[in-house]
Parts: C-alpha cells; structure tokens; sequence
C-alpha cells in the first residue's frame, strides 16, 4: 500500500456513502499491516466483460496477499465487485466478500478499524477493545522465539500477524469463527499467479481472544503469563505449517503444540498425568489415541493422551527425535512408516510402548 489513499478509493461510487466509508476503514488498516506484497486481479475469466447500463455487471476480484516475505506463494481472498456505468465513467457501487481459497471471510481489516504494532517479525494487530498492546506484543515475539527455538533450522515463515482483541462478539466475527477460543490458527493455502489456490500451506494468521474476565482458560480473570503460554501452542501450529501435509492427524498437531507449549516444564507433565490419571479412575480406555472427531471436540483428556506421545519420545530418544517424528507424522508418512523411519520400529511396537508409558503415568 502506498499511501495514496485517493488512489484507493477512486473508483469508488461517491453515492455509495456507506461502501466509502468502510474501504476507507480497509484501506487504513491494510496501510498499517503493510503486507509484503498486496495487489488486486481479476479472477473469474481472462475474457472481457461488458458492463450493463441498467444494472450493476458482478466480477469475481481476488486480493492477491503475500504474508510470508521467505519466498513462499501468496494467498488470496475474493470479493465480489459490483460495476455499474454512470455518465462517461465506470464506479464501483459494490464489494461484498467472497471465499475463493483457504483465507477465511470475514476478515478483521475489512470489519473493523485496526492499530497495528511490531514487535521483532511478528505484527500484531488489535481493536479499541486492547490497551495493553505494548506488553501483549512482547509477550507474543517471545513465545514466537521460544518456538522458533525448538523447531531450529527446519522450514518455517520468517513472518506471523496476529490479530486479537477483548470482546467476545468480535472473536466470533472474525474470521467467520462462530465461536470463540482463547487461541486459534487459520492455516492458508496458497494461490498461483492466476490466485487460483493450490495443494501447498503457506503461512497462517492466529487469533487471540484476550478476555475481559474469567474462562475456562483464563480461569483467574487475563493474565498476560496465560497469553504467552497460548501463543507456544498457537504459533508452533503456524510455524511449522511448511512441513504439514493436507491430511495431517489432530492428535499429532496438537499433541506436538501442547508439547511445545510447556517446554520441559513439570506443570506439562502434571496436565499429562492429571488428565490419565482421572481418566483411568472413571474406567475411561487410555490406550488409544483420539481420532480426528474427538479431537475436534476438544477436552483435556485428548489433548493429555496426545501430548504424552512426544513427552514419551522425548523422554526415551531426545527432544531432536520428537519433533523429527512430528515432521514425518504431519507430512504424509503413516503411523508405521514415521516410526520405522525415526526409532526403526513398528506402528504396533511403537503403540505397545506407548501404552506401557501411558500406564506409568497413572
């Protein structure tokens, strides 16, 4: 973005007050992420199109995006624009969101008005709900360093933007979440040069609820120590989004962050125990690992039995071999083929030492 924001709005109809008003919103806001690259094509046809002189003629526009600067392919949003001739001159009376790829609708920058703050190569941006930005954006660079820290030289994006704020209502509004989650990462597809998306993850966007009072995770009201440990899990999802196939199983990539968040903390074993523990009192089975369905339904006890996989590699092999498994496990490779190749043993042995190791816990 250049600046220039009568360039922005030129095409514009000066009648549609309301359009006005919020590309002026979207254009100031863009101004401040300040994307590595931004730029508008047609996406619908290559062909002309004659425009009606009645009648609005709709084209299909995509925001073409690059949000990781380390030379991966952009992303893109759609919007359908509404053209309409008057006088000599062609205006713009209509932009309405249209999904075209993984980027979600229901962007923050086209929602609400936005600051935006920097803090080492992650840019946080914020509604009027946050007053503490300052604090917040340092805690989230650090967590954003402490999981470059163990990932280490494998593929990651060299750049994270993160969008937060207080209200509840907004969390839901965003990004077309429905509900809200204290942490939530949208992983995005990329696009070729005719923003037509492709089979390949590029970059993420994480959103954080940092709310007013008390949650189920925030159960002493925010607390910026619970913000930092959220962003870990949230930002290894981001962060190693390089590695990770179409299909990747939700016991290894949330297990693996919830491994990642703790570090070699006691308190992430306590949550490991404490969970299998109570499980096994209730006569709940401990010995399998959840499916992608009950990991969709969250829980502590599915989040426990996954991260007690990578807790037990790292115990028996090293931290380096755990996350080598996460790599294999999240890139396409079975169960049996990502534990042959890191500890040249069997999916069922591996699975028998991991029953073994969970029963140690109870």
């Amino acid at each position: 973005m250049s600046g220039d924001e009568k360039s922005f709005l030129a095409d514009l109809d000066p009648a549609e007050h309301e359009l006005v008003v919020r590309e002026q919103v979207v254009f100031a806001n863009l101004r401040q992420l300040r994307f590595p690259m931004l730029r508008y094509r047609r996406w619908d046809s290559l062909g002309s199109v004659e425009l009606a002189r009645s009648n609005p003629t709709k084209v299909m526009v995509a925001m073409v995006v690059q949000v990781d600067s380390a030379g991966s392919l952009p992303t893109a949003s759609g919007y359908m624009y509404s053209f309409l001739q008057k006088g000599p001159g062609i205006r713009i009376v209509g932009i309405e969101p249209t999904p075209i790829s993984s980027l979600p609708h229901d962007l923050p920058w086209d929602l609400d008005s936005l600051s935006a703050i920097r803090a080492g190569s992650l840019t946080l941006a914020y509604d009027s709900t946050v007053s503490n930005s300052d604090e917040l954006a340092q805690r989230l660079s650090r967590a954003a360093a402490f999981v470059r820290g163990k990932w280490g030289q494998r593929p990651m994006p060299d750049t994270l933007f993160v969008f937060m704020s207080r209200s509840e209502e907004t969390i839901k509004r965003w990004f077309n979440a429905g509900t809200p989650a204290s942490g939530r990462s949208f992983i995005l597809a990329g696009v070729d040069p005719l923003a037509r998306p492709q089979s390949t993850w590029t970059s993420s966007f994480v959103e954080f609820w940092y709310p007013t009072g008390s949650t189920p995770d925030y159960p002493n009201g925010p607390d910026p120590n619970r913000v930092e440990l959220v962003a870990r899990h949230e930002f290894t999802h981001a962060l190693t989004v390089k590695v990770r196939g179409q299909r990747a199983p939700a016991w290894a990539l949330e297990g693996f962050a919830n491994w990642v968040m703790w570090g070699d903390e006691q308190t992430g074993r306590q949550f490991v125990t404490g969970w299998t523990r109570q499980a096994a009192g209730q006569g709940q089975d401990v010995g399998q690992l959840p499916d992608d369905k009950k990991m969709a339904g969250g829980g502590g006890l599915n989040y426990a039995l996954s991260q007690s996989v990578f807790q037990m590699v790292a115990d028996r092999w090293g931290a380096g071999q755990a996350t080598d498994f996460y790599v294999r496990t999240i890139s396409g490779s079975t169960l049996d083929e990502a534990t042959k190749t890191t500890f040249n043993l069997s999916g069922d042995d591996f699975s028998g030492q991991w029953r073994a190791y969970v029963r140690t816990l109870r």
